[in-house]
């Protein structure tokens, strides 16, 4: 996801931003991970996540 922010790597006191992504999901049950798999180099702090329906621009 994006750093709209262009706050410095590690800086978490300017670095706090918004940012989404569109998925999509199939009628009926869906799974959602949000992870940081072996091998991935991931340093987020995740305050919120929310799911709105349909497209949203």
């Amino acid at each position: 996801m994006k750093n709209y922010a262009n706050a410095p790597e590690g800086d978490y006191e300017k670095g706090w931003t918004r940012t989404y992504n569109y998925v999509q999901l199939n009628k009926g049950t869906n799974t959602i991970k949000i992870s940081c798999e072996q091998g991935n180099q991931c340093d987020a702090n995740l305050d919120q996540v929310w799911l709105v329906k349909g497209w949203v621009e």
